[in-house]
């Protein structure tokens, strides 16, 4: 009997472990990666991170990251496309750290001096000594500069280094009902193809001339059709936003099927 119960506990603390496991990787199956320079070359942000970035209208928006979709994400309420953003904040903790202890430092220094002297004044007839000065202002100086460059800025418009990554082997759908590889019926063909501009690369070109600017593009190319960069006659479905233009070429939309014609 003793035994049954023991083995009923072991069987109830692996089940916990594993639901707890499971549940912390599908709550992570969406992440913002953000390549960069330097010995760790990629940076990811999950929900419930915070995060600060500047948008191409030179808007600052930070804070709680609530949710990741395939191609924006949400900050407090605030939905942003991922082809909105020119500037990613992340943080470099060693720097926060030392410029914080030397500006915390320096002001320590001073105002024990600064104190000391008043207790003392009549004998030191002054309130700020300039060694004092001269050591606790260049200690809130470095600490100034090391907590300003423990912000790392990252220019990510146009350049393809801010994206979602899916962390899981679970597919990863839009509010949008994303369909991908299947036949589109009600779409219409287009060539897709990548213009030398700056800051922008592909455009829907349909057979009347117009141009339509995919915002969700990369959602749908893989890493080899990007960097070929060749022309893709495609059938596609899609709906017009009102993200801003970066190509300045045509209506901006999103698409919600992609099929690629032989």
């Amino acid at each position: 009997m003793q035994k049954n119960a023991v083995y009923s506990l072991r069987v109830t603390f692996i089940f916990i472990l594993l639901f707890s496991v499971f549940s912390q990787v599908l709550h992570a199956q969406r992440t913002l990666g953000l390549d960069k320079s330097g010995k760790k070359k990629r940076i990811h942000f999950y929900e419930g991170q915070r995060l600060k970035v500047k948008l191409i209208t030179n808007e600052k928006v930070g804070g709680t990251l609530d949710a990741i979709y395939d191609s924006s994400f949400v900050i407090e309420g605030r939905k942003i496309s991922l082809n909105e953003v020119a500037t990613v904040y992340s943080e470099r903790g060693v720097f926060k750290y030392l410029g914080g202890a030397f500006m915390a430092g320096g002001a320590l220094y001073l105002g024990i001096d600064v104190v000391n002297n008043l207790i003392n004044y009549n004998s030191r007839e002054y309130v700020i000594s300039q060694n004092t000065l001269l050591y606790s202002g260049t200690a809130i100086a470095v600490g100034g500069v090391l907590f300003y460059f423990g912000t790392r800025r990252t220019q990510v418009y146009g350049k393809n280094t801010f994206r979602v990554f899916n962390t899981t082997p679970i597919p990863i759908k839009d509010s949008s009902d994303v369909s991908i590889g299947n036949y589109c019926e009600n779409g219409v063909e287009a060539v897709l193809t990548k213009l030398d501009l700056d800051g922008c690369n592909w455009v829907l070109l349909l057979p009347t001339g117009e141009k339509l600017e995919p915002m969700n593009i990369y959602d749908y190319l893989s890493d080899e059709q990007m960097e070929k960069g060749e022309p893709l006659k495609v059938r596609v479905e899609y709906y017009e936003t009102k993200s801003a233009s970066i190509c300045m070429v045509g209506k901006t939309v999103a698409i919600r099927c992609w099929e690629v014609l032989k």
